[in-house]
């Protein structure tokens, strides 16, 4: 036989320990989810620097800062920054807002 003093104990232990399982699992989520957009944002910013770069050597009909942004925004990315030095480009991506979001710098073009 219990003492009646703990009876309802084990409710409470299984309330902490679900408790802390479900911070635990929502704080990897959230890291998770991070990574996704951070992969997101190189891939954005990788493929608008090259089509930056190409629109410098005539490759593309726009101009190489209109290429960039209209490859960022097919990749559901937004232009934060674009420059062109010669025939390379370098294109800054933002993915995602809020906590979770990214950002990515990439750079194409001719080695100087």
């Amino acid at each position: 036989m219990r003492p009646v003093g703990e009876r309802g104990s084990a409710t409470v232990v299984l309330i902490a320990v679900l408790a802390t399982t479900s911070i635990v699992t929502a704080a990897l989520l959230g890291a998770a989810g991070h990574r996704v957009a951070a992969a997101r944002a190189r891939g954005a910013a990788d493929a608008a620097a090259l089509a930056a770069a190409a629109a410098t050597v005539g490759l593309v009909t726009d101009p190489p800062c209109v290429a960039a942004e209209r490859l960022a925004r097919v990749n559901a990315a937004v232009l934060v920054g674009c420059g062109v030095d010669g025939a390379r480009a370098r294109v800054e991506v933002s993915v995602g807002t809020g906590p979770l979001s990214a950002h990515a710098v990439a750079v194409a073009g001719p080695r100087p």
